[in-house]
Formats: structure tokens, C-alpha cells, sequence
């Protein structure tokens, strides 16, 4: 069941500007270390902070909170698996957090994807989550009515 779904688009050229002014304040600040580490490695490093910025932006929009509310800058991390695909790694006071917040408290899942185009990158994330819903009824359309139906039963 989605929780959540946000996006975010970044001017690209706004990232290099604090690049440019702030340096390793700017980076420190806003991106963790293993994020920091990864940049150096990147041949336009404005453009890899574009894009983790607004996945970070992108996941507390599908949360409905803000950044400094409850999800500061480095509680979210974007990685990537052993075969490259992106997700999001959530520092645990917030794994917690979320647990407490979502329906149900059951499994979470978060996902992220990344796109650029020079000087704007995007970001798009769905926070969703499922696990036992035995004892909770939704609404389901059959037979031309809504009727009243135990979730569970999709899952058996």
C-alpha cells in the first residue's frame, strides 16, 4: 500500500554555485561521508549532489514532512546495491521513526529513482509498506458494489 510519493527537481547550476562558495562546509552540511567519498570520484560532482539532493528532498515530500521537522539532511543516504540499483538508506532513529508512523507497523519499502539532464536533476520516491493485515477490512468493488473485504485474503 503506498504511504507516499514525492518528487523534486534541482537546478544543477544552484549546486555548483554553493559548491563554489561554501566548498566542504556545503558538503558536510548536507551529504554524509559515504556520499562525500563517492562525489570525488565523479567527473561533475555538482551534478552527482543534484541528484542525491533531491532524492533526499523527493523522500521527506512522500513523508509529508520537511527536512529539520523530523528528517534532518543526513539521515538520508542514497546507495546503490551490489548491482547498481539505487535506494535509500535511512539512519535508524528515523528507520524507528517510520515504523512508528506508517499503518500497522510492517514492512517498508522505499523506492528511488534518478534521472538528470544537464543543468536539472530529478528525483522521484514512493514510500509504501504491506505485512499482516488479517485483522483489517478495506472497501473492495465486486460485482458492481463496494463491499467490505478481510485484506488477508489476497495473500492466501
Amino acid at each position: 500500500m503506498i504511504f507516499g510519493i514525492g518528487t523534486d527537481l534541482v537546478d544543477v547550476r544552484h549546486i555548483e554555485k554553493a559548491l563554489k562558495t561554501f566548498g566542504a562546509r556545503f558538503e558536510t552540511r548536507l551529504f554524509t561521508p559515504y556520499e562525500q567519498s563517492l562525489s570525488h570520484k565523479q567527473s561533475n560532482p555538482a551534478l552527482y549532489y543534484g541528484k542525491r539532493f533531491a532524492a533526499k528532498e523527493a523522500f521527506v515530500k512522500a513523508l509529508g514532512t520537511g527536512i529539520g521537522m523530523a528528517v534532518f539532511w543526513k539521515d538520508v543516504e542514497v546507495r546503490n546495491n551490489a548491482l547498481g540499483k539505487l535506494f535509500l538508506q535511512l539512519a535508524y532513529n528515523l528507520q524507528e521513526s517510520l515504523r512508528q508512523t506508517l499503518p500497522l507497523q510492517q514492512k517498508i519499502q522505499l523506492d528511488l529513482s534518478l534521472t538528470d539532464e544537464y543543468p536539472y536533476a530529478q528525483a522521484f520516491v514512493v514510500v509504501s509498506y504491506w505485512g499482516s493485515l488479517m485483522d483489517k477490512k478495506i472497501p473492495q468493488r465486486a460485482r458492481g458494489r463496494w463491499e467490505w473485504v478481510v485484506f488477508g485474503d489476497f495473500f492466501t
